[in-house]
């Protein structure tokens, strides 16, 4: 599955658990969050008619949050992040532009 970044709080995250596929449908994104590809944390918890989605502001465990400097990468042709400027893809961008933070892995 394409890797992406999230575009709220920088995170790396997988489509298939993120809000990444249906950022341009209108009838299932609320206008603030409209084209906006959102990991499972930052993701809304609405849809447009006020019913709830599967995600609950939390982070998915599926395997370890790691933050990136925000709006620097992109998901390439391959599905895979790529850092904008360097054209650098995949592990490399984790090892060598990983932002510690104080969000764990449990939230």
């Amino acid at each position: 599955m394409p890797i992406f970044q999230c575009q709220q709080c920088g995170c790396a995250e997988n489509s298939a658990l993120g809000w990444y596929n249906n950022r341009n449908k209108e009838r299932l994104t609320v206008k603030e969050h409209l084209g906006k590809a959102l990991c499972s944390a930052c993701a809304p918890r609405k849809f447009p008619d006020g019913s709830p989605t599967k995600f609950n502001g939390k982070w998915h465990n599926s395997f370890e949050r790691t933050f990136l400097p925000l709006n620097l990468f992109k998901t390439n042709e391959e599905g895979k992040l790529e850092h904008i400027e360097t054209g650098e893809v995949g592990n490399v961008c984790y090892e060598k532009y990983k932002i510690e933070s104080t969000i764990t892995s449990k939230e």
